[in-house]
């Protein structure tokens, strides 16, 4: 199936060897019908005339795409890309990658796309760059204007190279052409950081969260210590110091205290970028706790550290037609005394990796399953007539099939945390309920 897939994306990528397109195609025959049918024969010169302008209109586009694709291909021929490229997923940036302008040919346009990774948004923006002064030459260098790469990644990933494709076409969409150019950079997309709502934090921790609703976000002034220069004397206990003649003071009691011996496993699927996110924060802000262990689908190795365990997130992206694959043998491989701790990141959107799922649950008890999604917390329901009619985009609500996957997994005994990445807050079962929409 994989194989099958790739050999019609080659055969889709080839229809940019041909130069004229579906439309310049169609304008032909139909120009040639009118100039057979009604030119010669009906002597209507009105549409001979037009037809001749027509045919003539394709042969001028598809001539002037044709000598600018050959200019064009030079110029590509001195860049060069080098160096690693760090990237973020749902984040725009500049790639420092540039090309020469093109503002003297009439009837063309350039339009830069990424052939691999597809997944990547690709934008252009005018600059100007100033070329390094050749030896012995002591004129002012001119700035030479160039396009710059700006680019918007929807997915994270890890690629070994970087193919951009150049499309040349005239401004009528009758002629066009693509040129490939591959940079051999590694590229490297990691899940964009994501920022979650305290309240998320104290359901998720193992320690006694907040003590009191109207109490301090520290905690309260439970616990104790001995007396260190520096702190306030309110704080002394003046009846431990007549009894005991020990100056103590008060210490806020901790609120969150993530659990130390935690473990995390990364379950790719479709949709799961938000997902993705949201393990990136439980790893790099110590949720998990100092000697966690995490895994995720493709990785053969459990990490316990936070650039491991980012790294293992980047790779499951390879593997969302298996996800949760290798789950059985994390839980081998972590041992039994952790597995009372462990918490699931899962994507929003069912498919093969929730059977797999269901069946860990007996081995996995009082386990915590994560579910981050985008979408728009007040994104209604729109009516058929208004989606027929009005073209105005809606609100992207959350993930349409979240409330399946939520049921199952709370059948099968998961406790369930679903956070909304854009907020960073967390939202029940009944919100996801009432605001999701199919």
């Amino acid at each position: 199936m994989k194989k099958l897939r790739q050999h019609l994306e080659r055969l889709w990528d080839a229809r940019y060897w041909i130069p004229i397109t579906p439309l310049g195609l169609a304008v032909v025959f139909v120009s040639w019908w009118v100039y057979q049918s009604y030119g010669n024969k009906e002597q209507d010169f009105v549409l001979y005339a037009a037809s001749l302008f027509a045919l003539f209109l394709v042969g001028l586009a598809a001539l002037m795409v044709v000598i600018t694709t050959g200019i064009f291909w030079l110029f590509l021929r001195r860049d060069h890309s080098d160096g690693a490229l760090n990237l973020q997923s749902n984040t725009r940036a500049a790639t420092g990658y540039s090309y020469a302008r093109f503002n003297s040919w009439p009837l063309v346009q350039i339009q830069l796309q990424w052939a691999t990774p597809g997944d990547v948004q690709v934008d252009v923006e005018r600059g100007r760059v100033l070329p390094p002064p050749a030896t012995g030459n002591f004129a002012k260098p001119r700035r030479k204007r160039r396009m710059q790469e700006v680019v918007f990644p929807h997915s994270r990933g890890r690629y070994p190279f970087v193919r951009r494709r150049f499309v040349i076409g005239d401004i009528f969409g009758l002629c066009r052409f693509g040129l490939i150019q591959r940079s051999n950079q590694p590229l490297r997309i990691e899940p964009a950081k994501t920022e979650v709502d305290g309240t998320v934090l104290t359901h998720l921790s193992a320690g006694d969260a907040l003590s009191h609703p109207s109490g301090p976000a520290e905690g309260e002034l439970l616990d104790m210590r001995r007396y260190a220069h520096g702190d306030p004397l309110r704080r002394v206990l003046w009846k431990a110091y007549a009894r005991t003649r020990q100056l103590l003071v008060r210490t806020p009691e901790r609120a969150i205290a993530p659990n130390p011996s935690a473990v995390g496993y990364m379950v790719a699927g479709k949709d799961d970028e938000a997902t993705a996110s949201a393990a990136r924060f439980f790893v790099e802000s110590g949720l998990l706790g100092k000697d966690f262990l995490f895994g995720a689908d493709g990785g053969n190795e459990l990490a316990k550290n936070a650039g491991d365990a980012v790294e293992l997130i980047i790779g499951s992206a390879a593997y969302r037609d298996k996800g949760a694959k290798g789950l059985a043998k994390f839980i081998d491989e972590a041992g039994d005394h952790r597995v009372r701790s462990t918490i699931l990141f899962l994507p929003p959107a069912p498919g093969p990796w929730l059977k797999h799922v269901e069946a860990m649950a007996r081995r996995l008890p009082g386990a915590t399953a994560v579910i981050a999604m985008d979408g728009s917390l007040e994104g209604k329901r729109r009516s058929k007539i208004r989606r027929l009619f009005i073209s105005e985009e809606a609100k992207q609500s959350i993930a349409p099939h979240a409330n399946r996957v939520v049921k199952r997994l709370a059948d099968a005994g998961y406790q369930i945390r679903i956070i909304h990445r854009p907020s960073g807050k967390m939202i029940s079962s009944q919100q996801l309920a009432e605001m999701a929409t199919v």
